[in-house]
């Protein structure tokens, strides 16, 4: 199967669903590139409250001459520099919804984006990838999961990073990172058009990745076939 243009398959999710973990061996079983928006969201955040910007009220000078992107190996930069350790807690997963809310902030991620999933075939995740950053995507996923799992989920994730918090404090942020990203005025979370939807709460992420892929075989078989 050999797509006359790149490929772009969107991710769509709450938060805890299982995407990075199944985007990610989606990915890699379809030998395409990941990309993770809320990576992008998370470093921005993290950049602009280490320079005691207000990050709950972003002004388009506090974003002038900062650049967004992944190193070789996948490392998110911030201006050239490594990121990574210090986006994957809790608190930047929190907080970078604040970010993505807002208008300008929101323009540098997105233009940052595009720009490197222009390059090939990629596997996308975040909260509107299939609804306002890749409307016309060849496949859309859309992955959902029971709250209270999600937040299970989670919290392990944390437990083996040795984050100090309760599995009652992650449900409780979860579901407020819900409601903030549902209720947003630009780009909300919500099932993008033509999306397959897929409930992981009692999937195994390897079950999650099979179908996704099947999905994804199916759908540009056919695109072969029309063209």
């Amino acid at each position: 199967m050999k797509p006359i243009k790149p490929v772009t398959i969107t991710i769509d999710w709450p938060a805890g669903s299982g995407k990075w973990t199944t985007a990610r061996r989606l990915a890699e079983k379809l030998g395409y590139k990941y990309f993770d928006s809320g990576a992008f969201y998370r470093a921005l955040w993290v950049f602009l409250h280490e320079k005691w910007v207000d990050v709950e009220h972003i002004q388009e000078s506090d974003l002038e001459n900062i650049e967004l992107d992944f190193s070789s190996d996948d490392r998110v930069m911030v201006n050239g520099l490594d990121y990574e350790t210090k986006i994957r807690n809790i608190e930047a997963s929190t907080y970078a919804s604040l970010v993505a809310a807002q208008k300008f902030s929101r323009q540098l991620v997105i233009s940052a984006g595009r720009k490197i999933i222009e390059s090939g075939n990629f596997v996308v995740e975040g909260r509107d990838m299939g609804t306002v950053w890749f409307p016309s995507a060849q496949v859309k996923i859309y992955l959902t999961a029971d709250a209270t799992v999600r937040a299970h989920r989670r919290w392990m994730e944390l437990q083996a990073k040795w984050e100090d918090v309760t599995e009652e404090e992650v449900l409780k942020k979860i579901c407020e990172r819900d409601d903030r990203d549902m209720t947003r005025a630009d780009g909300p979370l919500r099932k993008p058009e033509w999306a397959y939807e897929i409930d992981t709460t009692h999937l195994t992420i390897d079950e999650q990745v099979e179908r996704i892929y099947e999905i994804v075989q199916e759908v540009l078989q056919k695109e072969d076939n029309l063209s």
